[in-house]
């Protein structure tokens, strides 16, 4: 056993290098499974992301966004927020405090050269010099706590506006939101010719884990009307071994929605009930009554507004160890009913 082990030692370099294959090819066997291009990121056994600085609408590889919406008798409103978390991941927020800037800028998209470039004066009059277009950018939400920031305008030359020294707090689930306004005259065009290009910068030295730039190109205008309605989906479409199910839930609407499972085996996670806390200003959140359950079944009540936010996340935890398929969860959302 001695000479055996004696071998082995002196060959451990490459026994290392043997097994550090082995291990890749698992993970990307893995990932092919699964039918990502990533692997999953989502609470299970095998993965837990590390990412803590995302956006409802940036990315990290900057998007070109175009919001489409029948409304066009008055200027349009969209809310861009940024996480110390990643957005699927609510659950999973940054342990040190993130400092970040960010900047707004007004752009014009070229459609045959398909490149952007900065506005000039000419671009920004309309029809009546008394009345410029309206492009604005507001900060509405700090670190969760509504705030009222005065409007930043974006109409007028450098035609850009910094935050500078802005800051996402450490050991909790938090975010900045900023509302966008587009001037209702460009919003009626058939095709967008002016952007907000919008960039996240974090200026944050040793956290932990990956903090990137978040950017991308913002605009709004006229086209196939979004109908009101939200829908709800799990993010987990097979039988593996969760210790947790995400459920999404995005739509566009006021209303309330009610959500869902089976209370023997899951249960909501305390994080997403105090991230969804309800606010009496914006009217969403999750119901106060909080959860009724009554013959294994529980329910609460989320109230939505896509003025606010599109886009909600719950998590769910088991409460019985074991593998279920996905028929076997329960966890759902009944039909939107608006306002």
């Amino acid at each position: 056993m001695k000479k055996v082990f004696n071998k082995l030692k002196s060959h451990w370099i490459t026994i290392w290098l043997v097994l550090a294959l082995i291990s890749t090819a698992i993970i990307v066997i893995n990932a092919a499974y699964l039918g990502n291009k990533d692997v999953k990121r989502v609470v299970s056994t095998a993965s837990i992301s590390d990412v803590y600085f995302s956006s409802n609408i940036l990315t990290g590889s900057g998007i070109i966004k175009n919001i489409r919406t029948a409304n066009t008798s008055s200027n349009y409103q969209c809310v861009l927020s940024v996480y110390n978390y990643d957005e699927m991941n609510p659950t999973n927020y940054a342990k040190e405090d993130i400092r970040y800037k960010l900047t707004a800028k007004l752009v014009s998209y070229d459609r045959d050269s398909e490149e952007f470039s900065d506005v000039t004066e000419t671009l920004m009059k309309t029809s009546n010099p008394s009345n410029p277009k309206v492009f604005t950018i507001t900060k509405t939400k700090d670190e969760n706590e509504n705030c009222s920031e005065a409007e930043k305008d974006l109409n007028t030359d450098p035609y850009k506006v910094v935050y500078e020294g802005e800051s996402l707090g450490g050991g909790g689930a938090f975010s900045d939101t900023y509302t966008l306004t587009f001037d209702m005259e460009e919003v009626a065009k058939d095709l967008p010719e002016l952007y907000i290009y919008v960039i996240a910068e974090p200026v944050s030295d040793g956290v932990t884990g990956t903090v990137s730039t978040q950017s991308g190109y913002i605009s709004v205008s006229k086209g196939i009307a979004y109908t009101s309605g939200w829908h709800g989906s799990l993010t987990e479409n097979d039988n593996q071994a969760y210790d947790a199910y995400n459920m999404i839930i995005s739509g566009s609407g006021a209303g309330k929605i009610d959500v869902k499972w089976d209370s023997e085996k899951f249960e909501i996670s305390k994080s997403s009930l105090e991230l969804y806390e309800y606010s009496n200003e914006t009217e969403t959140g999750f119901d106060r009554n909080g959860i009724e359950t009554a013959n294994g079944k529980s329910t609460i009540t989320l109230y939505v507004n896509s003025v606010i936010s599109n886009r909600y996340e719950i998590q769910f935890y088991k409460k019985v160890s074991g593998d279920y398929n996905i028929s076997d969860v329960d966890i759902s959302c009944s039909r939107f009913v608006s306002n």
